[in-house]
């Protein structure tokens, strides 16, 4: 025995090896990371940098090639202008061929502030797109807790329903050596084993339904998750406070409405005057070849638009508005959840401190029971009607147990600040 005893020490680090543990906000990260979309992140600052490049290259010169041929029949002696500065009108006869080529270069010199309208703009849509994908992966959280305690609900019903084979198996053994000391009947055993094949059944039940959610878990997370993974139960620090200022609903929001002054100020700069730099090189040919260069300002200010800046304001205004509407709209849901969620809560309170009394209640109950059964007292069936009287009590203590814990995560990830342990 004590040479069995050492061995067990020896290869307890190994099998204490196979075992690992798990908690819940390592199945979030690992959720996290595992979710398809969380490339997005990347993709989306890849094509905001491009973005930026594009708008960038605003500030660099335009080019432009021009190139024209016709033919033109007129009267002789009749001027013919070609309309381009520094080409001279000409005479031309009843028949005449005109060749033109110039390149023409445009350099941005003053903007009116709409470049840089444009990238602020750029770097809010950017904001905005990364948060809607923040608030996905809250909500993934979400799905990750519905699994990961139901895992744990089912862990600790299995265990209730082996500790209730272990007493059938311990009760069948006693009975036995009643029955063959003729104080009992055969029947009683046989009765008592039947209830063990029922148990193992129910235990067979939760297994294979507990393993469906380890399935679904490892899905969620990228890792192998199995029966052989202890989920650690968390702790949770919860203060019942109605707040939910947290939520990354709520700074979508605030970048929602930055956005829409974002456009605004992009729409100001339409209504500020451009100056570019322009400069003209070419050959324009009639009877004679002329040769054009010249450098000079352009000037570009909208000065009448017919009010379309004022009714594009007035849009955005409204988006504004809209955007208000759904922050109320969310208010009010949040609010209404979470009260539904305090009522829950205090409803599992009550229900846990029944549920001690009824297991204090119902495990005496099974002790006299026990030995009325061994003296012949009460039947095999009156006994086992006793047994899972308080294996029930256990059940439902263990329910409204994890379903209190469970409640008090979600009103705490409804607030937005979740604190886990």
């Amino acid at each position: 025995m004590k040479r069995i005893s050492i061995l067990l020490f020896l290869f307890l680090p190994l099998f204490s090896g196979w075992a690992q543990t798990v908690t819940l906000d390592s199945c979030w990260t690992l959720a996290e990371n595992n979710y398809p979309r969380i490339r997005e992140f990347s993709l989306l600052e890849k094509m905001h940098d491009l973005e930026q490049k594009n708008i960038n290259k605003n500030w660099l010169p335009d080019f432009s090639l021009i190139g024209a041929a016709s033919y033109v029949n007129l009267s002789p002696g009749i001027e013919f202008s070609m309309g381009i500065p520094g080409v001279p009108s000409q005479q031309i006869g009843i028949d005449q061929d005109i060749y033109t080529a110039l390149l023409m270069v445009d350099q941005v010199i003053y903007a009116g502030g709409a470049i840089k309208s444009q990238k602020a703009l750029q770097e809010s849509i950017l904001k905005v797109n990364q948060q809607q994908l923040n608030i996905e992966l809250f909500h993934l959280k979400k799905r990750v807790n519905d699994i990961y305690f139901r895992i744990l609900l089912f862990n600790k019903n299995i265990t209730l329903i082996d500790e209730l084979i272990l007493t059938f198996s311990s009760r069948i053994s006693e009975i036995k050596v009643a029955v063959n000391n003729g104080a009992t009947l055969q029947i009683v055993v046989d009765d008592l084993m039947a209830e063990t094949l029922r148990a193992e059944q129910k235990r067979d039940e939760l297994v294979a339904n507990r393993d469906a959610f380890y399935k679904v878990l490892s899905i969620l997370t990228g890792k192998e998750i199995n029966y052989q993974t202890k989920l650690i139960s968390p702790k949770i620090n919860f203060d019942g406070a109605i707040a939910f200022e947290n939520r990354p609903e709520n700074l979508l929001f605030a970048l929602k409405k930055e956005q829409v002054d974002k456009q605004s100020i992009l729409l100001n700069s339409a209504n500020m005057p451009k100056i570019a730099g322009l400069g003209v090189a070419g050959e324009a040919m009639m009877k004679d070849a002329n040769s054009l260069f010249y450098v000079g300002l352009t000037l570009q200010w909208d000065i009448l638009n017919w009010n379309l800046n004022k009714n594009k304001k007035q849009q955005l205004g409204i988006q504004k508005e809209r955007i208000d509407t759904e922050i109320a709209t969310f208010g009010q849901s949040v609010t209404i959840e979470m009260a539904q969620i305090n009522g829950k809560i205090e409803q599992y309170n009550r229900l846990l401190e029944r549920d001690l009394k009824i297991i204090e209640l119902k495990s005496k109950v099974l002790k006299v029971a026990n030995s009325q059964l061994k003296n012949g007292v009460i039947t095999s069936a009156d006994y086992v009607q006793y047994l899972h009287q308080e294996t029930d009590a256990k059940i439902d203590f263990e329910t409204h147990n994890t379903s209190l814990l469970e409640a008090k995560l979600d009103f705490m990830m409804t607030t937005g600040k979740v604190q886990i342990f």
